[in-house]
């Protein structure tokens, strides 16, 4: 059993039948280009069972890499892009110099390309294609290393890790969290032109209102060992499987109307540093029920009690 604890918390009470999911833009709000939240705070709480299921788009802008190789001491490499060459990059360039020595390539231009990384042989140079030559797919740049010098066989290599696309379904490669409306990409996107969305015509959502704050709350979530031994198996498994979620708030404040509203599917709203806003702040969210509520004063007066609830589903941990 473990127990996870702290001080405010919120209830939403959601509405029922869950409604349409429009096309809204998501936010990367941890910048690690792999979770990304609904933009619309109206929408974050998603229902699992509406269908057709969420259509979850990205766009990205075609990135490439530039990498030294055989650990050069010195010389120059050119690249190639659009059957233009660029005149000599030194060795050690930083990411501006090379940059710098792209745009003046007639075929790529002011404004439609950023490099960052470098500098070389250490670290390799990302290149991203913006502009009027970002979210499309670009041709892979070549290259000259002939008069890079020092090292062993020094020369030079480009990948390319992601093409340039614009707003395009997945069909994989992404998880939904319905609680909190999030796309857990599998793999980050790179770049400033990354961007994620839910398009209209899939996934529903719950609206919700708040129901009441908590001062103290604490989640209680009970394990058992599971046998997972498959037939004809030689070998015994097993694994550690969750068999329930239940929480409670302390000083739970709320007003009459509440005790009208304890059979609807709730949302629970768990903060750990005091914010108490239902879409900022690190939290712990999921849905529920309500499962004993401990009145103190008459119903009429409701105001401060114990409130127990039971999470049905997973608990998620969300920043932003």
């Amino acid at each position: 059993m473990t127990a996870i604890a702290g001080n405010l918390g919120a209830v939403y009470i959601t509405s029922t039948p869950s409604l349409p999911l429009a096309t809204t833009v998501c936010t990367n709000p941890s910048s690690d280009d792999v979770n990304w939240i609904t933009s619309n705070p109206v929408a974050r709480y998603l229902d699992s069972t509406y269908t057709p299921a969420p259509i979850v788009q990205t766009q990205c802008n075609e990135v490439e890499y530039v990498a030294l190789t055989g650990n050069p001491t010195g010389g120059t490499f050119t690249l190639t892009f659009g059957a233009q060459t660029t005149a000599g990059i030194l060795w050690n360039a930083t990411a501006s110099q090379v940059q710098t020595t792209l745009v003046a390539l007639p075929s790529i231009g002011a404004g439609n390309v950023a490099v960052t990384g470098g500098p070389g042989p250490a670290t390799p140079w990302m290149v991203e294609f913006t502009g009027t030559l970002g979210l499309t797919p670009q041709a892979t740049m070549t290259y000259n290393g002939s008069l890079l010098t020092g090292g062993a066989s020094p020369n030079v290599s480009v990948t390319n890790p992601q093409n340039g696309q614009a707003w395009t379904t997945l069909a994989a490669g992404y998880s939904v969290q319905w609680v909190g409306a999030v796309v857990v990409l599998a793999s980050a996107l790179l770049g400033v032109g990354a961007s994620v969305r839910f398009f209209t015509g899939g996934g529903g959502y719950f609206p919700y209102s708040q129901l009441g704050d908590g001062h103290e709350w604490e989640i209680t979530i009970d394990t058992a060992i599971a046998d997972t031994t498959t037939f004809g198996s030689v070998w015994r498994t097993q694994l550690q499987t969750i068999l329930s979620s239940t929480g409670k708030f302390s000083k739970f404040w709320n007003d009459a109307t509440f005790m009208n509203l304890m059979t609807n599917l709730m949302v629970f709203s768990l903060f750990i540093d005091g914010s108490s806003a239902p879409t900022s702040g690190p939290r712990y969210e999921g849905y529920g029920y309500i499962k004993q509520d401990q009145d103190k004063v008459a119903v009429s007066a409701t105001v401060d009690e114990d409130v127990s609830f039971e999470i049905t589903g997973p608990l998620y941990y969300i920043n932003n």
